[in-house]
């Protein structure tokens, strides 16, 4: 159902994510509106907020069920 939920990724989930969002923040790609970064028509969007959106990442290698 819809709603807020607390969601737990483990380790190689958030690599995926972050290894992608890497090479989505390229400032050339952003200048030239190749990427989610971009402004309509091209531009960089350096200083606005992209989500009104919370994000926290945290890495604790103690968490229940995250141990190697």
């Amino acid at each position: 159902p819809a709603g807020r939920y607390e969601t737990l990724l483990p380790p190689s989930a958030v690599a995926d994510l972050l290894i992608y969002q890497l090479w989505s923040s390229t400032a050339r790609d952003a200048a030239e509106g190749r990427t989610v970064f971009s402004t309509p028509g091209g531009g960089t969007r350096l200083g606005e907020t992209l989500s009104p959106l919370p994000l926290t990442l945290r890495s604790d290698p103690h968490a229940p069920g995250l141990e190697s």
